[in-house]
C-alpha cells in the first residue's frame, strides 16, 4: 500500500480481510483473542484524541442533524435487509441498532481522501466527528432495543467450563445426541457435552454427564471444553452448516481427535467425507431400516428372508453412495443433487393417481 501511495492502515485492513478467508483464520482468531480488548481500547483512545471539540461546538446543530439522518438511514436499511432475508423482528431490530453507527473504516478513508486532495481537511474533520458521535450514540440505541421488541429474551447462562474434561466431547445434545450418549453412560466413559440451547441444558442435567453451555462453532469454546484432550469428538448438531463448520475447526485445531459426525442427508454425508471425518451416519438411515424390518416381520416374512433383504438394501445403499461420491469428486451432475433411486426394479410401472385421462367418447 505504501508503494502505491496509500496508508499502512489500509494495507493492514486488506491483509486482515485476506487472512480472514484463509485456512489460518481459526488459529489467528485464537492468537488475537487475548489482545482484542487491549487493541479496541487503544483504537477508541486514538479516535477520541482526533476529535476536535471546538469544531463540534461551532457546528453542533449541523452535526446533530447529520447524526439523526445517518443513524435513521442506516437503521432503516439494515432492518429492511434483515426482514427481507426472513429474519424475525427481534433480531432484525437489534442488529439494526447495533449497526446504526458510522463505520470505523471511515477514519482511514477520510485521511486517505485528504492525502489525495479529494476532500478538504475541514470536511474530513467534520466527518470524523460525525462518525465518532454515532459510535457514542450506539450504546444508548442498544439500551433502547427492549422498548422496541415485545418479548424479553431468556437469560442465557454464562460459559463456564471449569472442570471440563473427558474421553469424549459431544457437541449438541438434542434428540440424536441424547440417544448416542446413552450408549456411553453405562460403561463409565467421561463425556463432556456442550450445547447452546438453554432449555436442553436444563433437561439434560439429569443424565449425569458434564454439561456446559457454549457455542460449538467457536474455537475458544471447543478448547475450553477439552477438545484438545478428547479421543473422540461427536458432532451431533441439527444444522448441516454448523456441523461442517465444527468439523473444519476440529480438523485444523485438533488433528489427533477422531471425528464422528451426524449427517443430515446423502449430500451432507459426502461433504463430511470430503472434509476428512472418520465416521458419519445419516440421521434417518438406521431408523428407516429398522422400521422396514419390523414391517416385514409383521407381514409374516421369515426372519432369514428379512435379514437377507436388509443386507441387500444396505449393500445397494453403500454401492450407490460410493458411485455418487465418485461422481461428486469427478464434478459430474450425478452427485450435485442425488435423486432417490430404487434398490430393486419395480414389479410394475408406476402410475400417478391424479393423472389426467382422456374422456371416453359417448355413443349416440
Amino acid at each position: 500500500m505504501g508503494l502505491v501511495g496509500l496508508s499502512a492502515a489500509l494495507g493492514a485492513f486488506l491483509s486482515g480481510v485476506m487472512l480472514a478467508e484463509s485456512s489460518y483464520r481459526h488459529e489467528l482468531e485464537a492468537d488475537i483473542e487475548p489482545f482484542r480488548s487491549l487493541l479496541l481500547g487503544l483504537f477508541f483512545m486514538s479516535v477520541g484524541m482526533t476529535v476536535d471539540t471546538r469544531l463540534i461546538a461551532d457546528n453542533w446543530l449541523l452535526l446533530l442533524e447529520a447524526l439523526a439522518a445517518v443513524t435513521t438511514i442506516k437503521v432503516g436499511v439494515v432492518y429492511g435487509l434483515m426482514r427481507l432475508l426472513h429474519n424475525k423482528h427481534e433480531p432484525s431490530i437489534r442488529a439494526a441498532l447495533l449497526l446504526g453507527q458510522g463505520g470505523e473504516f471511515g477514519f482511514v478513508l477520510f485521511s486517505t481522501a485528504v492525502t489525495a486532495h479529494v476532500m478538504p481537511p475541514e470536511q474530513a474533520t467534520l466527518l470524523v466527528a460525525l462518525v465518532t458521535m454515532s459510535m457514542a450514540l450506539t450504546p444508548l440505541l442498544v439500551r433502547a432495543a427492549p422498548l422496541l421488541v415485545r418479548d424479553k429474551p431468556a437469560d442465557e447462562p454464562e460459559e463456564d467450563f471449569d472442570g471440563a474434561h473427558g474421553t469424549v466431547l459431544m457437541v449438541g445434545f438434542g434428540r440424536f445426541g441424547q440417544l448416542a450418549a446413552q450408549m456411553l453412560l453405562p460403561l463409565g466413559f467421561e463425556v463432556t457435552i456442550i450445547d447452546n440451547d438453554v432449555e436442553m441444558m436444563d433437561a439434560g442435567s439429569r443424565f449425569g454427564f458434564n454439561l456446559y453451555y457454549g457455542d460449538g462453532t467457536r474455537l475458544d469454546v471447543l478448547r475450553a471444553a477439552g477438545a484438545g484432550e478428547a479421543r473422540v469428538i461427536c458432532i451431533c448438531v441439527d444444522k448441516p452448516a454448523s456441523a461442517t463448520a465444527i468439523v473444519r475447526l476440529c480438523r485444523s485445531a485438533f488433528p489427533l481427535a477422531q471425528l464422528y459426525v451426524r449427517a443430515f442427508d446423502r449430500i451432507h454425508a459426502m461433504e463430511l467425507l470430503d472434509e476428512g471425518v472418520h465416521f458419519q451416519m445419516r440421521e434417518t438411515l438406521e431408523s428407516a431400516i429398522a422400521f422396514g424390518r419390523a414391517t416385514l416381520k409383521e407381514l409374516g416374512i421369515a426372519q432369514e428372508r428379512v435379514e437377507e433383504v436388509e443386507e441387500a438394501v444396505r449393500l445397494r445403499d453403500r454401492d450407490l453412495f460410493t458411485l455418487q461420491q465418485q461422481a461428486r469428486s469427478d464434478g459430474r451432475d450425478l452427485a450435485s443433487v442425488p435423486r432417490p433411486e430404487p434398490f430393486t426394479l419395480p414389479a410394475r410401472a408406476a402410475k400417478a393417481l391424479n393423472a389426467m385421462t382422456e374422456p371416453e367418447p359417448v355413443e349416440g
